[in-house]
C-alpha cells in the first residue's frame, strides 16, 4: 500500500509532508460534493427521471413509495462505499481495492469485470433510446485520446435535464394541460415493470468512490449523500 510505503522508515515530519501530499488533490467541499454527485446522478440518469411519470401513471399514486424506498435503499449502499472505503486507513480508492480487501486478487478481478461490464453496457440504452442513426454524430468522440477536451459536455447535460424538467413544470402549471383520466392509486401487477423504471433515477454509483476520494472531509460523504439522493428523489414527484 502506498500509505504504508510512505510510513515507513521516515520522522514525524515526513510523515505528515506525506501525507498532506497524498490528500493534496481532495479539495472538494460539501457543497462541491453534493453538486458532483446531484449532477452525475442527473446526467446518468435523467432518462429514468423522463419516465418516472410513466412510471407513476401505470403504477398508480402509491407507488410513488416505492421511488421513495430506492431512494433511500441506495443512500445506504453509498453510505457502506463510503465506510468500506474508510475502512482500509484511505488506502482504498476504488471498487477493485474494495474488492481486494475483502476477498484478495479474486475480489479484484471480479470487481474490475463488473465495472468494465456496467461501462459497456450502460451506454446501449442511451443508443437504444435514440431509434435512429444520429447515434453516429457521437462516433468522432471515439477517436478522442484526451476525453478531458469533451468534458464539458457533462455540464450540458446536466443543464438540458434541468431545462426539461423546468419545461415540463411550465407545462403542467400554465399551460392548460388537463388529464384525461384518473390515475389509480395502486396497480400492483404494474409493479415488477415499473420497479426498473424507479430504479434506473438512482444510476451513478460508479463514480462514488470517486467523489469520496475528491472530498477534503470524506467524513461527511454520508451526508453528501442523503443530500444529493434527496435531491433526486424529489425531482421526479412535481
Amino acid at each position: 500500500m502506498k500509505a504504508a510505503n510512505c510510513v515507513i522508515g521516515m520522522d514525524e515530519s515526513k510523515v505528515c509532508a506525506c501525507a498532506s501530499e497524498a490528500n493534496a488533490k481532495a479539495t472538494s467541499s460539501f457543497t462541491h460534493s453534493v453538486i458532483n454527485m446531484v449532477g452525475m446522478l442527473i446526467v446518468g440518469s435523467g432518462m429514468g427521471q423522463l419516465l418516472a411519470p410513466y412510471a407513476l401513471e401505470n403504477g398508480g399514486w402509491s407507488s410513488t413509495l416505492l421511488l421513495i424506498g430506492f431512494g433511500i435503499m441506495c443512500t445506504y449502499t453509498a453510505h457502506i462505499i463510503g465506510r468500506c472505503l474508510d475502512d482500509d486507513g484511505g488506502d482504498s480508492k476504488s471498487y477493485q481495492d474494495i474488492g481486494e480487501q475483502a476477498f484478495g486478487s479474486k475480489g479484484r478481478i471480479v470487481a474490475s469485470a463488473f465495472i468494465y461490464l456496467e461501462i459497456f453496457f450502460a451506454p446501449v440504452s442511451y443508443t437504444i433510446s435514440l431509434s435512429d442513426n444520429p447515434v453516429l454524430v457521437a462516433l468522432p468522440t471515439l477517436w478522442l485520446r484526451d476525453m478531458s477536451s469533451i468534458s464539458f459536455l457533462s455540464l450540458g447535460g446536466i443543464h438540458m435535464s434541468l431545462l426539461m424538467f423546468a419545461t415540463v413544470a411550465w407545462v403542467a402549471a400554465f399551460g392548460g394541460v388537463e388529464g384525461s383520466h384518473e390515475i389509480l392509486a395502486l396497480r400492483v401487477e404494474m409493479l415488477p415493470r415499473i420497479s426498473g423504471l424507479y430504479m434506473f433515477n438512482f444510476a451513478g454509483h460508479i463514480v462514488f468512490p470517486n467523489i469520496y476520494t475528491a472530498m477534503k472531509d470524506p467524513s461527511k460523504f454520508t451526508k453528501v449523500s442523503i443530500a444529493s439522493f434527496a435531491i433526486i428523489t424529489l425531482l421526479p414527484l412535481p
